[in-house]
């Protein structure tokens, strides 16, 4: 969906196949997915010009359905039930 983040990634979780909890991303709400997987670019392609270099974003939660977000102990009004939340890291910055 952007240069650097997809859908896929998004919503992929260790825990859901763990657990055989699907997760995919409902139709009504990817437009919001794809808007957080533009922003999450934003935030990548303006530290990589901090850094005067490309600079890898780690994605390691996106959306998480409302069983998904039970199992990993998320509050139930986190904005990842809505695709409007990510958890990331970037290592050049840090962790």
């Amino acid at each position: 969906m952007t240069k650097n983040f997809t859908l896929a990634e998004f919503s992929h979780s260790v825990t859901a196949l763990e657990r055989g909890i699907d997760n995919a991303i409902p139709d009504d709400l990817e437009a919001e997915a794809i808007k957080t997987l533009k922003m999450l670019q934003r935030i990548r392609d303006h530290l990589s010009s901090v850094a005067g270099r490309d600079t890898p974003v780690t994605l390691s939660s996106g959306y998480r359905c409302a069983a998904l977000n039970k199992a990993v102990g998320g509050s139930g009004s986190s904005d990842h039930l809505y695709a409007r939340a990510a958890d990331i890291t970037a290592p050049t910055f840090g962790h």
